[in-house]
């Protein structure tokens, strides 16, 4: 359906202007093509202006960083995890994650197989990916109960020691869970280190031997929660 509308060109155009400079560049192209086509009826202008939008957005991945040192593989006890293809200095920097930030309820309507992803930042927030068409290599760090990854700050994901060649990079996933409610499972584990725990639960990041063994490589609002309990 056509609406015939009186619009000020010069006006409209200026508008798609300066949106595309404070946030679009993605969306350079296409005002280099359309917009500065003065000829060109402004409802044809919103309508490819919207289509490449849409078309491009749907192609976009969220913001991770993963190191060339490490890229996804076949993972005999996970199906699928990341492993160093070089060997990597303890404190360097593994991974850096991004994505939406979203509340815990917003994580909870996601998908299973997509909220599960999502790494907690403070007690009642979350970022990472919203549907699975955002996820790629950063997304698949598998847990483990004697990990050789861990936090540093919010975000970022460093050796906890030398990780040598083909070796699986993993971290314990509460050094980013903290949840102060009941006592629940999260999920069993099976990493077949000496000391797994078997059931990871969300509050395992109150355990007094955990918190010695993790020190300085909890998520700071982990770590808060920690020092609350003093």
């Amino acid at each position: 359906m056509l609406f015939k509308v009186r619009v000020n060109h010069d006006v409209e155009r200026d508008y798609i202007k300066r949106k595309i400079n404070d946030r679009l560049d993605i969306l350079r192209p296409i005002y280099e093509v359309i917009v500065l086509k003065s000829s060109c009826p402004l409802p044809q202008i919103i309508r490819l202006f919207t289509s490449w939008y849409n078309t491009v957005m749907k192609r976009a991945k969220v913001n991770n960083w993963l190191s060339t040192k490490v890229e996804p593989q076949e993972s005999e006890k996970h199906g699928r995890g990341v492993f160093a293809v070089s060997d990597i200095q303890k404190d360097e920097v593994i991974a850096v994650f991004g994505g939406h930030v979203m509340t815990r309820e917003e994580r909870n309507r996601l998908p299973e197989n997509v909220g599960c992803l999502a790494l907690g930042i403070d007690d009642d927030l979350f970022i990472g990916p919203m549907t699975l068409e955002e996820t790629d290599d950063a997304d698949w760090f598998n847990h483990s109960c004697y990990p050789n990854a861990g936090l540093w700050g919010q975000i970022m994901l460093v050796a906890m020691s030398e990780i040598n060649k083909g070796e699986e990079v993993t971290f314990d996933y509460c050094m980013s869970c903290s949840q102060k409610g009941q006592e629940r499972i999260l999920f069993t584990c099976d990493c077949k280190s000496p000391n797994c725990r078997k059931k990871i639960t969300n509050q395992d990041w109150k355990r007094p031997d955990l918190q010695k063994k993790y020190k300085g490589y909890f998520s700071p609002f982990v770590q808060r929660n920690i020092d609350n309990l003093k």
